[in-house]
């Protein structure tokens, strides 16, 4: 046997990409899906505990992979959108009520009342002699 049949092609930097995308792909899919709890055998992913990382399983494919991380995304997505329109509505506040930031931002701009000695100084600038 010839020395060359143990060596393997240099890695081709698409290839490296490839193994770059799939990698971060597994992570963010890993970490949803055991967020949300799913059972072990459900998941596409595992966590290699020795490198602190999720790795694709054996019988996944990285087609099946990256359809799963466009679902995932999909799903970061619609979720950050209801959150952005709660704020959105818990700022801008109900038709007939005012929200809680508008009453916040009412009290500061109103005018404050006037203090006692204040108040016992105009009495008496008038000519009051009670308050």
């Amino acid at each position: 046997m010839q020395n060359s049949q143990y060596y393997s092609r240099p890695r081709l930097p698409e290839d490296i990409a490839e193994q770059q995308r799939l990698f971060e792909e597994a992570q963010i899919t890993g970490e949803w899906k055991q967020a949300r709890g799913f059972l072990e055998v459900l998941r596409m992913t595992w966590y290699y505990t020795d490198f602190g990382a999720f790795v694709p399983k054996e019988y996944v494919t990285p087609e099946r992979l990256t359809a799963r991380y466009g679902e995932v995304l999909s799903a970061k997505q619609v979720r950050a959108a209801a959150t952005a329109e709660r704020v959105k509505s818990k700022t801008e506040g109900h038709v007939g009520q005012t929200s809680v930031l508008g009453t916040i931002e009412k009290a500061k701009t109103a005018p404050k009342p006037p203090r006692k000695a204040e108040a016992l100084d105009k009495c008496k600038s008038n000519g009051d002699t009670e308050l």
